[in-house]
């Protein structure tokens, strides 16, 4: 059997076999998110289904960290139903832990003890990720838990490192390797960079120049700058204003009741009378008309 997390074509071919029909919903769910395992790739929890049965899923993930399981590795069963993703799955842990019983169905609240919390949008990843941080926590009883001293679980946790799965052919300590590795390169980096010793420190400091005496005439070098800097500037504003100029003559050439607009076209202006001269002329008027009906009945 192939590596839990590492589908080979020919476990694909065989998933898709007759004795499967791959346009059942259930199916076509589980072959996407062997998938999706087979593609990202995470090194603290890889999964897969066995070649021969695509209802049972087999991990492996690395324990919680900041725990008394940080550092082992623990292997596992997942058993599908035949209505996934509508009822929730069945965990079971193989390795010793000291936290779950070997073989032993465990009671989440995401699998098959408590349907009426399970969700078809969760997953398998889902349920693992769940598993991994429901570890640390205290068993208070649950089915499939045990609660083993904290120096145990230590001891479990390293000797995790060593454990085989019969079924699968699973070893603990090359399903994980990624992690391992990375943590070796780091090692070696830090080993063929050789920390500065104070020799170099003091040597740097030694070749340094002395710092020579502040310059005094920097306010005078700036002082004669800024002339330069308004001789420069003149001739520019003397081109705006010769550009200005044009535009000036053209806009007095335009009659006062005409103003020229940005697009090209005119508009009327409209010509405001000041209230005192509006109040002049009304007045005119009406000492106009008082005197013509006073002629024409006093004459």
């Amino acid at each position: 059997s192939k590596h839990p997390g590492r589908l080979s074509c020919e476990s694909r071919s065989r998933m898709t076999s007759p004795g499967y029909n791959a346009n059942h919903p259930s199916v076509k769910r589980i072959l996407r998110e062997a998938r999706e395992f087979q593609c990202e790739k995470d090194s603290d929890i890889i999964a897969a289904p066995l070649e021969d049965e695509l209802f049972e899923w087999h991990f492996t993930m690395r324990g919680a960290p900041d725990s008394e399981f940080e550092g082992g590795i623990y292997h596992g069963r997942i058993l599908l139903p035949m209505e996934y993703p509508l009822k929730p799955p069945d965990i079971i842990m193989l390795t010793p832990s000291g936290r779950f019983r070997p073989g032993k169905k465990i009671c989440l609240s995401n699998s098959s003890y408590h349907p009426e919390n399970w969700q078809p949008a969760w997953s398998i990843r889902t349920a693992l990720v769940a598993l991994r941080g429901f570890m640390p926590t205290d068993a208070n009883g649950a089915v499939g838990s045990m609660n083993l001293s904290k120096e145990k679980r230590i001891e479990l946790a390293q000797k995790s490192l060593d454990w085989n799965c019969e079924t699968c052919k699973s070893c603990n300590r090359t399903a994980l390797p990624e992690v391992e590795r990375k943590a070796e390169a780091e090692e070696d980096e830090e080993i063929s960079s050789p920390a500065l010793s104070d020799s170099d420190t003091t040597s740097d400091t030694t070749n340094e120049e002395p710092m020579s005496a502040p310059i005094t005439r920097e306010p005078e070098v700036e002082a004669q700058a800024e002339p330069q800097v308004r001789q420069r500037q003149q001739p520019a504003q003397a081109d705006e204003n010769a550009r200005e100029l044009p535009q000036q003559r053209e806009m007095n050439e335009i009659p006062p009741a005409v103003a020229a607009v940005m697009n090209g076209q005119v508009q009327p202006r409209v010509v405001q009378v000041s209230p005192v001269k509006l109040n002049i002329f009304l007045g005119f008027l009406l000492s106009l008309l008082v005197f013509l009906v006073a002629r024409r009945y006093l004459f």
